[in-house]
């Protein structure tokens, strides 16, 4: 059960949802300008994982999750953000968001989403600068507003293979129709960067984005490209290690070595929602062109909303294109001093290898929405990991079996204001 400080954590939370928030009235719209705004969103979860040996993580941010650490866990999911836009002038915005939520410490803080400025230079094009969403998902502008999306978290398995997910720098957009159609073609380029527990940065240097929506009557579709240079620390004394065996170990490193790594992204999906029914898929790839390996991912959504009750039904599934072991650095000619420390070097790079979640996931739920702006939903996840993959499981114990399964049961309450 949740210790005394998670109890306290959830009670300040809900406690936050129950104020009123300043918010612009629906005349104020008319007014003139300059006007500010403010909203805010957020979810309470609780989440129990039948994996008592590791502890399930949506992305490797993260410090811990329900499984071993916790029976039932709180910090996946629930977070709380707010909002606030300046319309300065008819053209130009400023949108500042902040979300409270778990960080890689383990405890909650906030933490700056969004900061921007937004100039409409016409009614079609508009350009952005400052800390954005980077655009590589459907869902990347309101995947922690629970409120928005059908399931409880966006599926771990395609949403985990980017898990950063702004950019500080700019971008533009530009908004178009043709017939019955309209077509908004997005392009942005910055620069990324997140804290792994207990390691140092992971950044994402002279990343660009070129996306682009197609949206008709009830149908949405998008595309998205992307590329970048990876450039990770905590993985220089292991590849260090290997070039200090000559030619055949800087070999090893130049091949997967993650410091200034390139990486490519592909994405896309569509959705159809022309009623009580709706489904959504999407799939991407990723070639992080180091020891991250290549990835192929998707997702399939479907549900129906009967009245304030909806179910629905997610599978989703991703692949490691790339090998999970290599040969690493030949043993029978080495000096006899040598050949344990090339055997540690060889052993922690599969492990490396190994240690890409390969999974699938069915899950199944039911969202209920009991008042404007609320709901409340219950999810239980199937999941199968492959290929002796850990998965998406952390802080993993002596007894836990690469390739197993686990059932994880959630519990949300969404809202927005």
């Amino acid at each position: 059960m949740p210790n005394k400080r998670s109890l306290a954590v959830l009670a300040v939370l809900a406690a936050l949802t129950a104020i009123p928030l300043i918010t612009t009235p629906a005349t104020a719209q008319q007014q003139p300008f300059p006007r500010l705004s403010f909203d805010a969103f957020g979810t309470l979860g609780l989440v129990h994982s039948s994996e008592a040996e590791a502890d399930f993580a949506w992305s490797p941010f993260q410090p811990d999750g329900p499984g071993h650490t916790e029976s039932i866990g709180h910090g996946l999911d629930s977070r709380l953000g707010g909002q606030a836009t300046f319309d300065v002038t008819s053209k130009l915005t400023t949108i500042v968001q902040v979300v409270l939520e778990q960080n890689d410490e383990g405890d909650y803080a906030p933490n700056l989403e969004w900061a921007d400025v937004s100039y409409a230079l016409t009614p079609a094009l508009t350009i952005r600068a400052g800390r954005l969403s980077n655009s590589a998902f459907m869902t990347s502008d309101y995947r922690k507003v629970g409120f928005a999306n059908p399931w409880v978290r966006p599926p771990v398995e395609l949403y985990g293979i980017v898990p950063v997910y702004t950019i500080d720098g700019a971008d533009a957009s530009y908004r178009l129709h043709i017939g019955d159609w309209t077509t908004t073609l997005g392009a942005n380029f910055g620069y990324s960067q997140a804290d792994l527990p207990g390691r140092s940065d992971v950044e994402l240097k002279n990343a660009w984005n070129v996306n682009a929506t197609f949206e008709r009557g009830p149908f949405t579709g998008r595309v998205a490209v992307a590329s970048g240079e990876i450039h990770a620390d905590s993985f220089a004394p292991l590849f260090d290690g290997f070039r200090a065996f000559g030619p055949e170990g800087a070999e090893i490193a130049d091949r997967f070595d993650v410091e200034a790594a390139r990486f490519q992204f592909a994405s896309a999906g569509g959705a159809y929602d022309a009623g009580p029914w709706f489904t959504m898929a999407e799939v991407a790839w990723v070639n992080q062109h180091s020891v991250l390996g290549e990835r192929l991912a998707g997702q399939v959504t479907g549900g129906y909303r009967w009245g304030s009750i909806t179910p629905y039904a997610v599978y989703s599934r991703s692949e490691l294109l790339s090998e999970s072991s290599d040969p690493g650095l030949s043993l029978e000619d080495l000096p006899p001093e040598q050949i344990e420390t090339a055997a540690t070097l060889n052993a922690t790079l599969n492990g490396i290898l190994r240690s890409t979640p390969v999974q699938q996931t069915l899950a199944v739920g039911g969202r209920w929405d009991f008042m404007p702006g609320m709901s409340l939903k219950l999810q239980v996840d199937f999941i199968d990991v492959l290929d002796d993959s850990p998965g998406t499981f952390i802080n993993r114990q002596a007894g836990f079996e690469p390739g197993g399964s686990a059932r994880l049961v959630t519990l949300a309450f969404d809202f927005v204001l």
